[in-house]
């Protein structure tokens, strides 16, 4: 689900970048900087609605929830199986996996 998250998130910054830049002139830099425009972006309930502010760390979500995929209706639903729930941001090198 993480990378689904994140992916959504560059999805967003790249919508953004597009609206305002042509299609040749997007390089990782300009993305990063619209990245930085990201207010209340929606992350269709995957998680908390995210925004980005030059100057902070931006990790990512800190809170998640359980989904459930429900295939008892012909089209099938994914609803939440649990509330949100903290837990601790992700870093390399410094974050142990728990027992």
């Amino acid at each position: 689900m993480y990378g689904i998250i994140c992916e959504m998130v560059f999805v967003r910054a790249l919508e953004k970048a597009l609206d305002e830049v042509p299609p040749d002139k997007i390089t990782g830099d300009v993305i990063y900087k619209y990245l930085y425009t990201l207010k209340d972006a929606d992350m269709m309930g995957m998680t908390h609605n995210v925004t980005y502010k030059a100057g902070t760390v931006n990790r990512g979500p800190n809170s998640i929830r359980v989904w459930l995929v429900d295939n008892s209706l012909k089209q099938g639903k994914v609803r939440p199986a649990t509330d949100w729930f903290p837990y601790p941001p992700i870093q390399p090198g410094v974050t142990k996996p728990q027992p």
